[in-house]
Parts: C-alpha cells; sequence; structure tokens
C-alpha cells in the first residue's frame, strides 16, 4: 500500500532522515501503535538510502521518502493462511484488516512529517503480489469449508488497485471505506 502526498514537494530535509527520533517513532509505532504493522516478534532495522528512509522486518518494509510518500509493504495473508491448516487462501477480511492498518500507519507517518499539512491532498494505491492461482475466500468460507476451495483462474502474478486521489483529511477519517474500496478492487483483479 503507497500514499503520495500532493502538491508535490519537499516535506522531509535529508538530515530528517537520519533523525534516531523519527527512526525510533516509526518503529515504536509499526510494532507497537493502536494497530501494528509489523510483527512484535520479529527484529527491525532502519536505514537511509538516497531520499529515503525504510523501517525493515523479515517479509516486511515500510519507507518514507523526502517528498512524504509513504509505502508500507507486508504479506497479505499468514504462512499456511488463518488458522494454519487448510488449503492456503487470500482471506477477504484478512486483506481488508491489513489494508486499513496500512492506511492508519501511512496517516500517522504524514502527520508526524507534515503536521502542517502542506500536503493536503494524498493519492492512496495498493498492490497485491503473489496472487497465482490462491483461492479469494470470506472467513467464513474458509471456517465452512477449510479443505475445499475453487482454485483462482486468473494466473496473475498481482492485483492492482487503481490510486484514488482524496483530500488528505479525508483518508484517516473513514478508514474502514477506503479499505472495503481497495480490498474491493483487488478481490475483482485477483479472483477474475
Amino acid at each position: 500500500m503507497a500514499v503520495a502526498g500532493a502538491p508535490a514537494q519537499q516535506v522531509l530535509r535529508p538530515s530528517d532522515l537520519d533523525d534516531p527520533a523519527l527512526q525510533a517513532a516509526m518503529e515504536q509505532e509499526a510494532l507497537f501503535g493502536e494497530r501494528p504493522v509489523f510483527d512484535r516478534g520479529k527484529g527491525v532495522q532502519a536505514s537511509v538510502g538516497g531520499t529515503t528512509l525504510a523501517i525493515r522486518q523479515p517479509g516486511a518494509e515500510i519507507t518514507v521518502d523526502e517528498r512524504g510518500s509513504v509505502r508500507v509493504s507486508r504479506p497479505a495473508r499468514d504462512a499456511g493462511g488463518r488458522s494454519g491448516a487448510g488449503i492456503p487462501s487470500l482471506v477477504e477480511e484478512d486483506v481488508r484488516d491489513h489494508v486499513a492498518t496500512a492506511i492508519r500507519y501511512a496517516g500517522w507517518v504524514l502527520d508526524r512529517i507534515d503536521p502542517t499539512r502542506r500536503l493536503s491532498q494524498v493519492a492512496l494505491a495498493c498492490r497485491l503480489d503473489g496472487v497465482g492461482y490462491l483461492p479469494w475466500r470470506t472467513r467464513a468460507e474458509v471456517a465452512a469449508s477449510p479443505n475445499q476451495a475453487s482454485m483462482g483462474f486468473s494466473g496473475r502474478e498481482a492485483a492492482d488497485s487503481p490510486p484514488a486521489v482524496l483530500p488528505r483529511a479525508a483518508l484517516l477519517m473513514d478508514v474502514p471505506r477506503q479499505a472495503e474500496d481497495v480490498t474491493v478492487r483487488l478481490r475483482r483483479q485477483a479472483a477474475g
């Protein structure tokens, strides 16, 4: 999931990216925030390359650049599925919840790095990699039939939710709606 702000401008100075306080705050929020986006059981590492600060842990990454663009990358599903048994699937509610926590995290980062709201608009986009032939199911479908599913027929490697442009205030005002819209677009491509 990625959020880019507008009008395009520099929000962070190069020295801001090296600031240990910013890095520590991003790590803290990612691991222990109200809705964490990282796994608390895995370590984190911060690094700066070019114009981008990256906070990483195995299988997940958060980046923010000088223009205030935020990207949150993490697995859409648990290894082996929600319960660890049955057919590996993309579970709609899990995807939606992951998108929602990523949106909240991105909004938190924007509020932290741009408290005066110079970035007044945002574009929100999402990509789901590794879709392949995984079935897209709901939690109820998984619970009712964990070992049976119609395999996806798209064969796509990825599903994309095209950018939605909205006022920055709307990003966090209605996270459930934003996450639902993104998830529906991803489902249509992944299951199509």
